[in-house]
């Protein structure tokens, strides 16, 4: 489907086209709808689209040397993704996944060279809005470029290396500090009756060495994560509690008492989280009947299903969403509900 006009104008790379060109490419571009975990684009896949994210929460990864995700990028409302590979043509380098239910426009050279013959002007629009970013990274090069480059590797060499053996000659425990306060640029700067946090964990030694330090979230989960400091040889690790159980769900009492529901929002909560299945059940129905052609909801109502012990009527739904997901081109889905399909079997 195509795309209304407004949400054309909200893309900062848009902002200077004028009534007549956004007309124009509101016509070539279309919406498209993405669930939540599903992906978007893989490493090599064609780069022949662009994407600009309208609502939702996207996340772009790439793989690194040890073959592990990094987070790369997560746009916002408005900001492209996979526009360098849409643009010279080549096979996208980055992976992108939706993860919540996302909305994006989306965008092909097409659409760009159709914009151009009719609204040739464009093009310079849009140069201009690219070249403003370039000059702001440029900016932050000069900023970063003002001291010796050489001064700079031996100085920070030198600290780095100083600090890393005393890291990793230390065991024991070190101490966490969360503190407010913004301007501590030297010990001496630091002030104690800023903390927020300040709590001493054990560290302990690594069969392995860390070159550079490295701070990982690790464990997530609704109720809390291990914060993971390492360096060289030596891991200290914070764990990190909070009661997000409870504020969500008063967060979904407050807004199921209001004109719009979030059926599909609360019933995925109650579904992964162990609330009330029926009540899951009963809202993920609710949010079906809204959308009838939401696969995802639908894979989540056969999961439900499944752990009440409903394995018939679970198997009967999968199928149905499977019928959704090839009707969708969504092939993760169609895989998410076979494999389901088999383990009730």
């Amino acid at each position: 489907m195509g795309c209304d006009v407004q949400t054309i104008r909200e893309v900062p790379l848009f902002a200077l086209l004028d009534d007549d060109e956004v007309a124009v490419l509101a016509e070539q571009v279309e919406l498209a709808q993405f669930a939540p975990r599903q992906r978007i684009y893989r490493i090599d896949d064609p780069g022949d689209r662009a994407y600009v994210m309208i609502s939702g929460s996207v996340q772009v990864t790439t793989i690194d040397e040890d073959h592990q995700d990094v987070v790369v990028d997560q746009p916002g409302r408005g900001e492209f993704f996979g526009f360098a590979s849409m643009l010279d043509e080549t096979p996208h380098q980055t992976n992108a996944i939706a993860l919540e239910a996302t909305t994006c426009v989306v965008v092909d050279r097409h659409d760009i060279l159709t914009l151009l013959e009719k609204k040739p002007h464009a093009g310079m629009d849009m140069l201009a809005v690219l070249g403003r970013q370039l000059h702001a990274s440029q900016g932050l090069v000069r900023n970063r470029a003002t001291r010796n480059p050489n001064e700079m590797i031996e100085s920070e060499s030198t600290i780095g290396e100083n600090i890393a053996d005393a890291v990793a000659s230390f065991g024991g425990s070190w101490t966490f500090i969360i503190t407010r306060q913004l301007d501590v640029t030297s010990p001496a700067a630091y002030r104690p009756d800023q903390d927020v946090v300040r709590v001493k964990v054990d560290a302990r030694q690594l069969p392995f060495s860390v070159e550079t330090f490295t701070i990982i979230f690790a464990n997530v989960n609704p109720s809390g994560c291990d914060m993971q400091m390492l360096w060289e040889n030596t891991m200290a690790t914070l764990p990190i509690t909070t009661d997000v159980d409870t504020k969500v769900m008063a967060q979904i009492d407050d807004a199921m008492n209001k004109d719009t529901h979030p059926y599909f929002t609360a019933a995925f909560y109650y579904l992964e989280n162990g609330k009330d299945l029926s009540k899951a059940l009963e809202w993920f129905d609710k949010a079906i009947a809204q959308q009838p052609t939401a696969f995802f909801a639908v894979y989540q109502k056969a999961r439900c299903q499944a752990k009440m012990g409903r394995k018939q009527d679970a198997i009967a739904t999968a199928k149905k969403s499977i019928e959704l997901s090839k009707q969708a081109k969504n092939d993760d889905y169609v895989a998410l509900n076979e494999k389901l399909i088999a383990s009730l079997q």
